[in-house]
């Protein structure tokens, strides 16, 4: 599946939530455009999150200073690509506006998908029903088990290459994929996150699994003084270890000894590398 990726940076803007927004994407299909809209560009935070994310910038300034017209943009640029690109097959809209109701349907007429995706925990759960998926990031990042199955019947239905129309639900796979717990992720990235109790641990595994897919790898790991300066970037605090349980703040103790059994980690060239541990490594310990 080619996927057009089309991102309002004025309301979904959380850093956190668009790195697992790109994650799950991976198992969707190709991103084959990819766009960053927004009204100003005077937020650095935006001018960030276009050039970590490789999004290519469209800017709707707004001459009314009451009135935001990104959304208009994305529906008129959405609508452009319908009629000039076939390639595309599904569209993914990432933004918290309960605007693009009728694009959805526009689109759909085409016979082509949808994808709507939030990170808004007060989201009105019927705006998912004019949508081929939709994907709650806030709820991917705060309830796992239930959204992973959830995500699973999206994709289930969504993608049925065959037909090109959205298939039955493959009830035996949902089915395993339940009993065994199993968490979407990417690569080397996928974790059964889901068996941590803890929330926090668990929360901080997730945000150590968005941060893998930005910072630079060496075999599948990330330098571990990489990964606390992006958490203290996206938590604008230092990271402290006793925040999730630690005795003390050293962060090397911490992982060695709190997080061993969910992280992988070595001593390589004078600096300590990690990586989330693949899902059945984990899988057997939390047995």
């Amino acid at each position: 599946m080619k996927l057009a990726v089309l991102i309002d940076l004025d309301n979904f803007k959380n850093e956190i939530s668009l790195s697992k927004l790109y994650i799950e994407l991976k198992s969707f299909g190709e991103i084959v455009l990819n766009y960053g809209f927004y009204c100003t560009y005077n937020d650095k935070n935006i001018k960030k999150l276009l050039q970590t994310f490789g999004m290519e910038s469209i800017m709707q300034p707004s001459f009314d200073k009451k009135e935001n017209c990104t959304d208009i943009r994305i529906t008129i640029e959405a609508l452009d690509l319908l009629t000039n690109r076939k390639d595309i097959d599904a569209y993914v809209i990432g933004s918290n506006d309960s605007d693009f109701i009728c694009l959805s349907k526009r689109i759909q007429k085409s016979l082509k998908k949808t994808i709507i995706i939030t990170d808004n925990p007060n989201i009105d759960k019927n705006y998912s029903n004019y949508f081929d998926v939709h994907l709650n990031i806030y709820e991917l990042l705060n309830s796992v088990e239930e959204t992973t199955i959830q995500l699973a019947e999206s994709k289930d239905k969504i993608f049925n290459e065959k037909n090109g129309e959205i298939g039955e639900i493959n009830e035996d796979k949902l089915s395993s994929d339940k009993e065994n717990k199993i968490v979407v992720g990417v690569d080397n990235l996928t974790a059964n996150i889901d068996c941590v109790e803890n929330k926090k641990i668990r929360g901080l595994l997730q945000k150590i699994e968005s941060i893998m897919v930005k910072v630079n790898l060496k075999n599948d790991m990330a330098r571990l003084d990489d990964v606390c300066n992006m958490l203290k970037s996206t938590e604008n605090i230092k990271f402290k270890p006793k925040d999730y349980g630690s005795s003390n703040n050293r962060v090397l103790e911490f992982f060695q000894k709190n997080l061993k059994e969910y992280i992988n980690i070595k001593k390589e060239d004078d600096s300590y590398w990690i990586k989330i541990k693949a899902y059945k490594e984990i899988n057997n310990e939390c047995k």
